[in-house]
Formats: C-alpha cells, structure tokens, sequence
C-alpha cells in the first residue's frame, strides 16, 4: 500500500458524553475514506474535547440556569433560537414560553423525567454556549493545535470539523495562519456548520483572508433538513469566495441528519481526494 501524504484530522462537534465513550465515533468516515481508495494507507487523528467542558456542564445542569453561561443579548438570541429550532424539530415542548423564564428555570427542571433528547439538546447548546463565552475557547482550541503540532514535517493536514468542530476549526485556521510560511492546513471540509449564525468573518485580519481565499480548499457539507443546519449554506452568510458549498441528504429524519454526516460517502470522497493530493 501506499502512504497518503496528507492526515486527516477529525474535530468533533457538540458532545454529549465523555472522551472514552465517544472514542472512535469518526470510524465510519474513516472507513469511507478508505474505502475510496483501497490501495492507500490513510492516517487520521480524531480529536475530542468533551472531557474539557463535561464537569461544568453538569453542574450547570444540576444547579444552573441558562442565564448563568450567558454572558451577552447576542449569544442569549443564539441560545433562543437553538432552543427553538432542535426542541421544534424533535416536536419537544419548551417548559416555559418566555426567554427570561426558560432561561432562568434550572435545567435540571427542563431534563427531568429522563428525557434523554432534551438532555442532549441542552448539552448540545451548553457546548456552544460555554465555547462562544469565551473561558473554554483556549482550551478546547488546543486539542486541534496538538493534533496539527503532530504533524510536524509532514505535508499540511487535511481539517475536518463537524457541527461545532467546524468553528473551532475555523478558530484554529484563522489563530495559526498568522506568521507561518505555509498555511496549517492544506483542506478544510466543514459540515453541519454554524459558522454562519456564530459570525466567524472570513475577511479579518487580511492576511488570513488571503490564506483561506488563494491557499486553503474548503467546501462545505449541510443538509436542508439537518435541524442545527438551518443557517446553511455559508455563501449566503459572507463565506462566497472563500468555500464551496454543497447539499447532501444523510438521513431521511431531521434529527439524524446531524450525526450522519460522520457516515456518508460525499464527504467521505472529498476527504479522500484531498488526502491524496500532491504538493
């Protein structure tokens, strides 16, 4: 077999359960990597970072309300409209109907019963929240800087960032392109992004616009149906110029759509063919 030249690093989105269980969730993609070009020995890494957040999270949910990780309108007009939209999606009632009600319920009162898909859905939501609040950003943005430190003498890797895995990705592109004599990254596939309703700017600085525009092959990956998608595609968000946007249908049901872009054969192409690719 031969070597691909280039990694493929995984970067996950929101999670919902630890590190060691989540473990080899990106195989299937993986697999479909392979399975595109037998003959070649792919390397990938997968990047978790659940275990950075975890512990805060469940306190929150135990004692918390929202409003406690809120700590500006714009991410609580962020947190409303993801309420809305995954708790309207899974035909899930909001226990309040008023923001400033719902946000200031403890969570733990929202989850109760054992509703594992509000759970979820408010674990999803805190990932962003304790993310976009800025204390975690360091953090969890540094689980993907080791992953691209491990490639070190290699040829640049190839970035794949799911859900919220595609701003931190993004985040990480935009910190290491500066003062580097190439760009850490060869490809950049996104897929499920909120990159557009998080407003990442593409333009800023100008050096980074001009890596990510000239240097950097990003497309894009989002379901119509896909219930956190909804502000797909990015082109319509300030992204023309700078990526590729492109439809796909992962699953017939709109909550599923979500999780299986890690199971679907486009993406598992394009990452391929990136993978393979020369200098």
């Amino acid at each position: 077999m031969i070597d691909a030249p280039r990694t493929v690093i995984f970067v996950h989105g929101v999670q919902w359960e630890r590190n060691a269980i989540l473990k080899g969730y990106s195989t299937p993609l993986a697999d479909g990597i392979q399975r595109q070009a037998p003959s070649t020995r792919f390397r990938f890494k997968e990047v978790l970072w659940s275990d950075v957040v975890e512990g805060t999270e469940r306190a929150i949910i135990q004692a918390g309300t929202l409003i406690s990780v809120i700590d500006s309108p714009t991410l609580k007009e962020v947190a409303w409209r993801l309420l809305q939209q995954m708790f309207g999606r899974m035909h899930l009632p909001l226990a309040e109907s008023g923001k400033e009600a719902l946000f200031t319920k403890k969570i733990s009162e929202q989850v109760a019963g054992g509703d594992d898909l509000k759970a979820k859905a408010f674990s999803a939501i805190l990932d962003i929240l304790l993310y976009e609040s800025g204390a975690f950003k360091t953090p969890i943005q540094q689980t993907v800087i080791d992953a691209l430190d491990g490639c070190r003498g290699e040829a640049a890797p190839v970035l794949f960032g799911h859900s919220l895995g595609s701003v931190i990705a993004f985040d990480v592109v935009k910190r290491k392109a500066s003062g580097l004599k190439r760009p850490p990254v060869f490809g950049l596939v996104t897929a499920g992004s909120p990159l557009g309703v998080l407003k990442r700017s593409p333009t800023s600085p100008k050096s980074f616009s001009d890596v990510l525009k000239k240097k950097i092959d990003w497309m894009n990956f989002y379901d119509a149906d896909d219930f956190l998608a909804f502000w797909n595609p990015l082109r319509k968000f300030g992204y023309a110029g700078y990526v590729r946007d492109h439809t796909i249908n992962p699953s017939e049901i709109p909550f599923y759509s979500h999780i299986k872009y890690w199971d679907n054969s486009e993406i598992a192409r394009e990452l391929a063919d990136l993978a393979t690719t020369g200098e």
